[in-house]
């Protein structure tokens, strides 16, 4: 009974069940349990046809699908059309083996990725012009693929022919990302500090980065940035994962902190936002996500940089409901922590400002001459959507790099021409988050 209410209540989300209509057919290896039906019958009120193999439909339908393929358009291979299947047969099953070799670094670029390979032994009754399968797993990109020695000019041509066909498709995720961490003009206001300023390169700072740097370095601070996210540098921050069910980009901010407190910096700055102004027509979507809000206060105290290694850690809150609230609140944040003079500050606040529209309009630049290109071309391009932190390849699994790598060119949501000027007041929802405007605009877009 409780798995069905959850169906309904989680998952399905409809109040009132007559939508479903009279005949109720279902499928499912969960299915094959008759408590599981009989539930769903007393939910309901009425009787439910169960499919005759609930668990295998899935199974069934593909091959139905499979069959109704190669009669209209016959037998493919990786390689184009053929004139047979590529099964081995029923005999050579009996012989059928196969090798896993894991933890293999693939050589072709600086990801080390780490991929497995599996090798299909297809046995004495296979066809005599089958060669020995090769399967790789653990790939991120098409070079990954290649199976070789790298020292061999052969296999060596293949993986930059690959590399070719993918730096020429652009990748506005790729752009971003060098875009923001860019080194922007910055006219420094005061002398030079022996202060290092650590910023992770985490959440709100994927948006925000060029302000931040620029604003810094204009008062004479130095800063560095931690590295770029990596499974190694996660796995560095897990002991201090306060909670299992936090997103993923958060549970990556631990490393990252961890990375700055091993380039010991002499603090770090990671402040609380509660309220930031609108970027879209919808004034009261002033609210931030929970997570950016409240994550600074939990790595305040799991792990406790200044506690465990002496280096403080900044997380002032700021009510930015406007320009005049960022300038009063950042002004009084530096004179009680720096005693520096509200003038300096604000001047180090345009210089940030200017930066930041900078970084933007490049941005929407880049992708206005992909959106142009594809048009004249005759194309098309996809914009993988996003809050700005997801277009962190760990977090999004070089999901961008799926596209490009058969031609397809990618844009990112804030790239999108026109975004803040998108009217959303047809929209049923409340508009409460300038994350969700911005997702709400791109589509409109």
């Amino acid at each position: 009974r409780s798995i069905i209410e959850n169906v309904f209540t989680k998952v399905v989300r409809i109040s009132n069940t007559s939508q479903l209509g009279n005949k109720i057919v279902v499928q499912g290896g969960t299915f094959k349990n008759d408590a599981v039906l009989r539930a769903l019958e007393q939910y309901l009120g009425r009787n439910v046809v169960r499919a005759p193999f609930p668990g295998e439909m899935g199974a069934i339908g593909i091959a139905i699908l499979t069959k109704r393929e190669i009669a209209e358009h016959g037998y493919t291979s990786p390689h184009g059309k053929t004139d047979k299947s590529r099964f081995i047969g029923f005999e050579a099953l009996e012989e059928f083996s196969y090798t896993q070799e894991a933890n293999l670094i693939c050589p072709f670029c600086g990801n080390n990725c780490n991929r497995t390979l599996i090798r299909f032994s297809l046995g004495k009754h296979a066809p005599a012009d089958s060669a020995p399968l090769t399967w790789v797993t653990g790939n991120r990109c098409e070079r990954g693929e290649i199976v070789g020695d790298p020292r061999d000019p052969a296999v060596r041509e293949e993986a930059q022919k690959i590399t070719r066909i993918m730096q020429s498709v652009p990748d506005m995720i790729k752009i971003r990302e060098e875009l923001l961490f860019a080194d922007y003009p910055v006219t420094r206001l005061l002398p030079a500090k022996e202060i290092t300023i650590g910023i992770p390169r985490v959440l709100d700072f994927w948006r925000t980065m060029p302000f931040w740097n620029v604003f810094w370095g204009a008062l004479g601070f130095k800063v560095h940035i931690s590295r770029r996210s990596s499974k190694k540098l996660y796995e560095k921050g897990l002991q201090y994962v306060a909670s299992d069910t936090v997103c993923f980009p958060a549970k990556l901010v631990h490393g990252h902190i961890e990375d700055l407190v091993e380039h010991r910096v002499d603090r770090i700055f990671m402040p609380q936002f509660n309220r930031l102004p609108p970027d879209n027509l919808e004034r009261f979507s002033t609210f931030t996500c929970p997570v950016l809000k409240s994550y600074p206060l939990s790595i305040k105290y799991s792990n406790d940089p200044e506690g465990r290694h002496g280096i403080p850690f900044d997380a002032p809150i700021f009510h930015w409901f406007s320009r005049r609230d960022q300038d009063l609140q950042l002004c009084r944040y530096m004179r009680d922590t720096f005693n520096l003079p509200g003038e300096v500050v604000l001047a180090a606040i345009r210089q940030g400002e200017q930066a930041l529209e900078d970084f933007n309009r490049a941005l929407v630049e880049q992708g206005a001459q992909i959106i142009a290109d594809a048009e004249r071309n005759g194309q098309f391009a996809v914009v993988i959507a996003g809050r700005h932190y997801q277009y962190d390849e760990v977090i999004n699994h070089n999901l961008s790099r799926y596209f490009t790598g058969i031609g397809v060119p990618v844009l990112t949501v804030d790239s999108l021409p026109d975004l803040g000027t998108v009217p959303l007041e047809k929209t049923r929802l409340d508009i409460t988050n300038n994350n969700h405007a911005r997702l709400l605009s791109g589509a409109i877009v």
